[in-house]
């Protein structure tokens, strides 16, 4: 096809034929899509603190009881650091919430 059967073929169909956007739907697919972000980060952020509050006595005692240099202590502050950073931080800047009443503009 030329150019020019393709552009009368597309200014021929109806405008009934253009797909329709439920806005509802859409509303609710995002504030779905939003809610399991949110989740997922909340589950990656517990995952990251617990790992660093696991590795402290396990970093503690294997300091201990094998020969390694003083290097090896700097990652116990390190541990804390993170595990401490991640819980100030999600108390610092805590998320709204989404109200259901909410448009599809500011939700998104």
């Amino acid at each position: 096809m030329k150019f020019d059967e393709l552009q009368q073929t597309w200014q021929s169909q109806e405008a009934d034929a253009l797909p329709r956007v439920n806005a509802d739907l859409l509303l609710k697919q995002v504030q779905r899509n939003q809610r399991d972000f949110r989740a997922s980060i909340f589950r990656r952020d517990c995952g990251e603190i617990g790992v660093a509050l696991l590795l402290l006595p396990v970093w503690i005692y294997m300091g201990v009881t094998m020969e390694t240099p003083w290097t090896w202590y700097l990652m116990i502050p390190a541990l804390i650091w993170i595990a401490g950073f991640i819980v100030v931080y999600r108390l610092l800047h805590k998320q709204d919430p989404v109200q259901p009443d909410e448009g599809l503009l500011p939700c998104v």
